[in-house]
């Protein structure tokens, strides 16, 4: 896994102009990073939970999530399901007033 390539390509997304640029021409955009196929799959599907099992910084899925249109709560939701952690009420609760 080139996982240094797939961080750099979602902190990318923190830019608006590139995150616009992403969701009109994933492929285009993803052309200038040296990615496996499995990480472009997980890309192009916004897919939180294989690029965090992939060892992908939090802190950089984060920016392809926004770039997906997802809250914090759903970011969060995704983010424990893959972990295999249970949901907190509470958590959520707080996530969803944001």
């Amino acid at each position: 896994m080139s996982r240094y390539k797939v961080e750099e390509l979602c902190l990318a997304l923190a830019e608006s102009t590139n995150a616009a640029r992403f969701k009109n021409d994933p492929e285009g955009f993803m052309v200038n990073y040296s990615l496996k196929d499995e990480e472009k799959e997980a890309i192009q599907k916004g897919d939180v939970g294989a690029l965090y099992k992939m060892g992908v910084s939090t802190q950089a899925i984060i920016f392809l999530s926004r770039a997906f249109g997802h809250d914090n709560a759903t970011y969060v939701s995704k983010l424990r399901e893959a972990a295999g952690l249970p949901e907190v009420k509470e958590q959520m609760d707080i996530l969803r007033k944001r």
